[in-house]
């Protein structure tokens, strides 16, 4: 059994780049506990924490005995929980990633916190800003940290270029993006992957999410594409957006401001009869940045460029391979570890909420809408 094991656990890490992130190997790697092995789980997180460097994967917990059995096994993980309570009760578990369903973001983020773990929660953070505020008020009270999983932040590429616009683009005028996701996704996901492990015993909400698809492909696909404009243009003032609909496909379409006095573009098309596609745009008085993202199962670096008008030329990062899960738990372990903010913390959690319950109001009423305007800790 012992010998069996040992080859699943080369198996699976062998399928999986190592995070090209340069940071040293912490002394004392940070001790996870991944909840929830679903399928965000199963082909993300914990592939990713086996192949980080500052984390040490050591629980699992899900509710359905089968299959946390079967991925714990394929992962070479011991410490095997069905109960959440017992799982929090583990003191040797320092941190927790919450990967279930994204109504209980909030009560399982809370219960660990109070339980003395820092908590990485899967995007959006919460089902509403209400919400969200509630977990920033336990994180407060009780001192741990909270990241949002927002791993596209963590491409080598991408930070760069967020170094650049910062430090030297001067003023921002312009950040636009565009997601459109392809009908051909799930095959394109099925090819690099093996089959994801399902269960009749698996905890799902009450509530079924998908029920009302709009809402549910608006709220899914656009956290990552509002944080990376966030990330890079800064906080959001207000938004006008409109959707065109057809045959269970969606296009929405909005205006962004920005509160450093830039605007710019958000397109996200869900499903398009053609290639994936995820592109961000910024331009500043000195100079500009171009981004495009793969799929991230591809682990493939972000395609970045960044223009310096001061030197007339382009310039392009490289790096071989991006394991975005794995970036995402360095930078999540570094944080913690160094006793430094997480990136994106619970703030910017909350104002990305924010921003998706504008984008809503705004497609209902066809009227600008203002922002809260959570500033960023």
């Amino acid at each position: 059994m012992e010998d069996e094991r040992e080859r699943s656990v080369l198996a699976f890490a062998d399928l999986y780049p190592v995070s090209p992130i340069g940071t040293m190997p912490a002394k004392k790697p940070l001790q996870l506990g991944i909840l929830g092995c679903g399928a965000i789980g199963q082909t993300g997180h914990v592939p990713g924490a086996l192949r980080a460097r500052n984390v040490m994967l050591t629980a699992l917990c899900d509710a359905a005995p089968d299959l946390l059995a079967q991925v714990a096994d394929r992962a070479g993980v011991a410490k095997r929980y069905t109960d959440y309570s017992e799982f929090l009760a583990d003191d040797e578990i320092q941190a927790v990633v919450i990967a279930v369903p994204d109504a209980l973001h909030i009560p399982r983020a809370i219960d660990a916190l109070r339980a003395g773990k820092h908590v990485l929660v899967e995007k959006p953070m919460g089902m509403n800003s209400q919400e969200c505020e509630t977990l920033i008020q336990c994180a407060e009270e009780t001192g741990f940290q909270v990241q949002v999983g927002c791993m596209k932040r963590h491409d080598h590429g991408t930070a760069h270029a967020r170094e650049f616009l910062r430090e030297s683009a001067g003023k921002i005028l312009s950040v636009s993006a565009v997601v459109r996701d392809s009908r051909f996704r799930p095959a394109m996901q099925d090819s690099c992957f093996d089959p994801v492990l399902t269960s009749s015993q698996a905890i799902r909400p009450k509530q079924d999410l998908k029920a009302d698809r709009e809402h549910y492909n608006l709220t899914t696909q656009s956290p990552h594409p509002l944080d990376m404009v966030r990330y890079l243009g800064g906080p959001i003032s207000a938004v006008t957006f409109t959707v065109a609909s057809h045959d269970g496909n969606w296009s929405w379409h909005g205006l962004l401001e920005f509160e450093g006095g830039a605007r710019g573009h958000l397109e996200i098309t869900s499903k398009v009869c053609g290639d994936w596609r995820e592109e961000y745009r910024a331009y500043g008085e000195h100079g500009s940045v171009e981004i495009d993202y793969d799929l991230w199962f591809y682990h493939r670096p972000a395609r970045v460029r960044i223009f310096r008008d001061q030197h007339q030329e382009w310039t392009q990062p490289l790096r071989a391979t991006s394991n975005l899960f794995a970036n995402e738990l360095d930078a999540f372990a570094v944080s913690i570890i160094n006793a430094q903010p997480c990136s994106p913390d619970a703030y910017e959690g909350l104002a990305t909420v924010q921003v998706i319950e504008a984008v809503q109001k705004s497609l209902r009423s066809g009227l600008r809408v203002e922002c809260p305007g959570a500033a960023d800790k």
